[in-house]
């Protein structure tokens, strides 16, 4: 009887990012980048980019934001507190059922202006050799014009990138 190799265990990816927005359409990219990876060696980070809430004028040191009253900047702070938990606590419920199955999982939150830019330097930094991600599915002139997350990270990456497209259920 033939022996059918399992080239999930010999997948070249030790180290997968699989990008999550907190939508459903995005988790339609975990599964798939899962299979990226060596199932008995490899690692996972999820990873969640969330917007900047702060202007970049924000001045650490003395506590002042450029314009915005004082009152406002501890509401400000607060929410951006509430809504790094509340995307950590996304990744960890995801994360959960994966350790269950043995797999090494990593979360990161990350606050950035620029998502793309985000999953570009998480990769870097937490050195993935693949990257996962879906895609909205959008074409034409809305893509054009607003940009497309995939394709920023597609054509900035150093390592492969498996985009997962929208999935009709």
């Amino acid at each position: 009887q033939e022996q059918v190799p399992d080239f999930h265990q010999m997948s070249p990816f030790q180290h997968v990012l699989i990008s999550l927005d907190g939508s459903q359409l995005a988790e339609n990219a975990l599964e798939p980048g899962l299979t990226l990876g060596n199932s008995e060696k490899g690692e996972y980070s999820l990873l969640r980019v969330i917007p900047a809430m702060l202007p970049t004028d924000y001045i650490p040191s003395d506590g002042r934001i450029g314009g915005i009253h004082t009152v406002w900047r501890q509401q400000l702070l607060e929410l951006q507190r509430q809504q790094e938990a509340d995307a950590h606590d996304y990744l960890e419920r995801l994360a959960k059922p994966l350790r269950e199955r043995s797999l090494i999982v990593h979360t990161h939150v990350i606050r950035h202006e620029q998502p793309a830019t985000a999953i570009l330097d998480a990769a870097s930094r937490f050195g993935a050799n693949a990257i996962a991600l879906s895609t909205r599915g959008q074409g034409g002139i809305k893509r054009l014009l607003l940009g497309s997350v995939a394709d920023k990270v597609v054509r900035g990456s150093t390592v492969p990138v498996l985009i997962c497209p929208p999935v009709d259920k």
